[in-house]
């Protein structure tokens, strides 16, 4: 009797642990989407970033409107979430969004903010000054403003920046990111924030930058890119080389945009969509945090 009870009490305790196992679920791995994920916190890099852009090799033998379609999906999307943008300076043209999450917001009151392009509107510059209590450089050689003290924390500097050191169009002194930072006693400080919008300049001027290596030390870039319904096959790989530059470097778009006042004139509108596009335009402003853990 006593064999007979325990061979029971065994064989309904090994169907109950088939049942369990039965109806637990199994580790299961999910296949990828095949659809780019959505933007990521910082920190978190997605496996297929909407910003791609393919290498040298590859883009090599592409058509020029090829070129132009990763050129214009990376200016248009964004790769990371910023939770909190602060909109720094004018609502229109001439304000910039900077990201003030914890971990990539200037530092109050110990920070340093580069500003090039401002063609007579310092309210990106005295707003950054006035938030954060940051150190800014403003920089434009086209004003007709010498090199002065604008008041406790912003120095406008009658000087731009490009890709050589020397004058462009003959009368603007410009010189490259890595002279004007050594120049200002920088090299080794972080810039906080760096801000561009330099009319075609910024090509010339990452070129060198990056080759000089003087992105290395910089939290946010502020850019905006033009040219590019105008550019040629070349001049579209060279740039879209710079761009994935940056993104080897760890920069990531937190917020992307059109420039409305870039749109192509309507007879000229062929020349850079295609029937039932999207609109494409010629500038396109990118607003990038470093994040160091997704440079690939």
């Amino acid at each position: 009797m006593k064999i007979t009870a325990v061979i029971c009490v065994t064989v309904v305790t090994l169907i109950g642990l088939l049942a369990l196992l039965y109806h637990t679920p199994m580790n299961q791995t999910s296949s990828k989407s095949i659809f780019p994920q959505k933007p990521q916190p910082h920190g978190k890099c997605p496996s297929a970033e909407p910003g791609h852009i393919p290498s040298a090799e590859e883009m090599a033998p592409m058509s020029r409107d090829s070129l132009q379609d990763i050129f214009h999906n990376y200016g248009s999307n964004s790769e990371v979430v910023c939770q909190k943008m602060l909109r720094m300076g004018l609502v229109g043209d001439g304000g910039w969004e900077v990201c003030d999450d914890p971990h990539v917001r200037p530092p109050q009151n110990n920070c340093l903010v580069y500003s090039f392009g401002i063609n007579n509107d310092f309210s990106f510059d005295d707003m950054v000054a006035l938030h954060y209590g940051c150190e800014v450089h403003s920089f434009d050689p086209s004003m007709k403003m010498k090199t002065s003290r604008r008041n406790a924390n912003v120095m406008f500097h009658h000087l731009g920046v490009s890709g050589m050191n020397g004058q462009i169009k003959g009368k603007w002194p410009v010189n490259t990111l890595s002279k004007i930072r050594q120049d200002l006693g920088h090299s080794q400080r972080r810039i906080d924030v760096l801000k561009m919008d330099i009319e075609s300049s910024e090509w010339p001027t990452l070129k060198t930058a990056l080759e000089e290596g003087a992105f290395e030390n910089i939290n946010q870039v502020l850019l905006e890119m033009h040219g590019v319904l105008k550019d040629s096959k070349s001049e579209l790989l060279d740039r879209l080389n710079y761009l994935r530059a940056l993104r080897l470097l760890g920069y990531r778009i937190f917020y992307a945009h059109k420039n409305s006042g870039c749109i192509p004139k309507k007879k000229n509108i062929a020349s850079g969509l295609s029937p039932g596009s999207p609109i494409k335009v010629n500038c396109y402003e990118v607003h990038m945090i470093k994040i160091a853990s997704c440079a690939k």
